[in-house]
This record gives C-alpha cells, sequence and structure tokens, in this order.
C-alpha cells in the first residue's frame, strides 16, 4: 500500500504541472477516432511533446529517441519533453517551402539533402494525393516537427538548477556524464521553474526504453498577436497593386502606440520587415527591405498562396506597375549583356 501511495503521489505531482491548454487537447485525443489505447497509470504514463529538427525526424520515427546521443544538458543528457506547445518550439526549426517547378509543382528534396529520406517516407509525390497510398500531400507553407509520445515517467525527482535534488542540497546525478541518478527508485527528471527556467517546466528521460513515438505533428507558425499581446485582424491586400493577395496583420491595439509596429504585410523578412517585391532573375520574388544591411531573405512570390493569383493576374496585364518593372529589368539586362569589362592594366612592380 505505501508503494502505492508513492505512485498515486508521483502520479499526482506531474498532473500539478499539466497546464488547462494541455488537459483540453488530451480530452479531445481520447474521445476521437484516433486515440491511442489507454494510459498505464501503474508506471506513470503520459503523453508528452517533443520538438525536432527537420533532418532529424526520419532518424526518431524508424529509431526511436535515444537520450545517449543527446546532447549535454541544463538538467542531464537525455531526452527532453513538454507539455507547453511554446516550450518545444524552441527546439524546432522550420523546413522551407520548396520551390514549384514549371508545371506548378513543390519540387523534392535531392538525394544528398537530409530531408530526402522523411519525404520519400512521408509525402506523396503527387501534389493532389493518392487515396490509395500511405502518403500525404505535404501541407503548403514553412513546416516544423513535433513528437507526441507516450512516456512512462515513474517517480519523477525534482530540481530547479539542474544540480541538486529540491529543497535539498543532495546532488541529482551520480556520475561525471549526468545520465544516471542519485536516487535510487527515480526514473526520470522533473524540472520546475522558478531556477534557470521560468516559464515552462520540462521532464527529462534517461531511458530509451520509456518512450514510445505515438503521432507525428506537422505544423507552422503563425503570428496571431501584435507586439502589444494583442489579437490580429488578417486581412488581404484587393488592390491591382504590387501587393495584390498578400496577407496584412492589423493591430487590435491603441492606434497611436509606440512599441506596436502593426499593421504588418507578409511574408517577412529576417529583419522581422516585410519584404519588398521585386523582378529579379527573370521572375518575381520577395527579398529584404533593408539594402544597405541585407539579412538575405530571398523567396519566389509562387512558393506562397497568394502567388498563383499573382502571377496570372500580372499575366492578364491587372497590375499596376509591374510592366515597369520588367521592362527596366529587361533594359538593366541587355546593358549589362552588350557592355564589355574592362581589362585591368598588369601593375608594374619596382625594384627596391
Amino acid at each position: 500500500q505505501s508503494g502505492q501511495g508513492e505512485q498515486e503521489t508521483a502520479v499526482r505531482t506531474v498532473e500539478a504541472h499539466f497546464p488547462r491548454e494541455y488537459r483540453k487537447g488530451m480530452k479531445h485525443l481520447f474521445q476521437s477516432s484516433c486515440a491511442p489505447i489507454p494510459l498505464d497509470r501503474g508506471a506513470n504514463e503520459v503523453l508528452l511533446l517533443h520538438g525536432t529538427k527537420p533532418e532529424y525526424v526520419h532518424g526518431i520515427l524508424f529509431d526511436g529517441l535515444k537520450g545517449n546521443l543527446a546532447r549535454h544538458g541544463l538538467f542531464g543528457r537525455g531526452v527532453y519533453l513538454s507539455c507547453h506547445g511554446a516550450k518545444i518550439d524552441q527546439y524546432t526549426t522550420e523546413d522551407t517551402q520548396p520551390s514549384r517547378d514549371e508545371n506548378g509543382l513543390l519540387s523534392r528534396p535531392s538525394s544528398r539533402d537530409p530531408l530526402h529520406k522523411l519525404y520519400d517516407r512521408l509525402y506523396s509525390a503527387d501534389q493532389a494525393g493518392d487515396p490509395d497510398s500511405d502518403l500525404v500531400r505535404r501541407p503548403f507553407g514553412d513546416l516544423c516537427y513535433a513528437l507526441v509520445c507516450r512516456v512512462a515517467l515513474g517517480k519523477p525527482v525534482k530540481t530547479q538548477d539542474g544540480e541538486t535534488k529540491k529543497g535539498t542540497q543532495h546532488r541529482l546525478f551520480k556520475n561525471g556524464q549526468r545520465n544516471k541518478l542519485a536516487f535510487s527508485g527515480r526514473h526520470t527528471v522533473l524540472a520546475e521553474t522558478g531556477g534557470i527556467i521560468r516559464r515552462f517546466p520540462e521532464f527529462v528521460v534517461f531511458n530509451n526504453d520509456a518512450i514510445l513515438v505515438e503521432y507525428l505533428l506537422v505544423f507552422e507558425r503563425v503570428r496571431t498577436l501584435c507586439d502589444c499581446g494583442l489579437e490580429t485582424d488578417r486581412r488581404t491586400v484587393g488592390k491591382s497593386t504590387l501587393n495584390f493577395g498578400r496577407p496584412i496583420l492589423c493591430k487590435t491595439c491603441e492606434p497611436h502606440s509606440r512599441s506596436c509596429n502593426f499593421p504588418l504585410m507578409l511574408p517577412q523578412c529576417k529583419c522581422g520587415r516585410a519584404a519588398n517585391i521585386q523582378f529579379s532573375q527573370g521572375e518575381w520574388r520577395y527579398k529584404c527591405s533593408n539594402y544597405r544591411f541585407s539579412c538575405g531573405f530571398d523567396r519566389k512570390v509562387n512558393d506562397f498562396q497568394w502567388g498563383p493569383a499573382f502571377l496570372e493576374r500580372v499575366e492578364a496585364g491587372g497590375i499596376e506597375g509591374a510592366e515597369t518593372q520588367t521592362a527596366s529589368h529587361a533594359a538593366l539586362s541587355s546593358v549589362l549583356a552588350l557592355s564589355t569589362p574592362i581589362a585591368r592594366r598588369p601593375t608594374k612592380r619596382r625594384k627596391v
């Protein structure tokens, strides 16, 4: 009975860190048609999130999460998981939208690309999708990947500094690799806020067999708040200008708020500004608006959802200023093609 009481205490300790959004999401998941098998409360099983980079997704899906391959983190060398989507988003990077070919289809990664295996096992080459295949159509946009994992937490030990057990001076790990706990009967680490982390708690698991990947989440980062932290209204440019079809995030805060740089037109460059549209390299592109210190942002207009509609409007002659840009680009290209480079005179070396 004492063992059952300790296990119930461990379960309640973990559940106390679950936010309302997590509880609501888990309730919806277990009521859906793709619900997982029930969790084992005796092993303190929970569903947690793990964010990762696109190039690691294929290996994780087919080989599993391996804590011994992880880097040394603040709370030991193991697999880091959380019940907060904002926390695991910090560990993800974007799988950038592939360019379209002449037929308007998304290009596939080359055999040398780290994402080649993932695309072959996950995404259909046919953009319309094949209903008889397990492969799915790649969603449009810059994608991020996260995993929903079934984790047997057992009895976790709490810490706030990553070195000692919470409320004591006892060392947390018994080896220099920081992957074995110094407390018998304890299996995982619960990193609480209030110490070296402030916002979101984390769970660290050191036994690879305690983690099972249940679902793969593919999501896109969408900004919905202005700089003041308030909800924004999403609108679209309807005028037949060079910005036709581009989304605009409009602020709902005070119109004279100095701290809020809204409204904001998408896409943003890496500087956080609205990218400029230019006719360059024989096609329409979005580039960084800072000409002096460019961040290097350079994307085809056709890579975005509103791109095909914009190009159709340009071909029909319904975009103001489009002909001027294309004509000036053609004139500049012809001048550069006819110009001959100036030969440099060899410099004479003076004898000393």
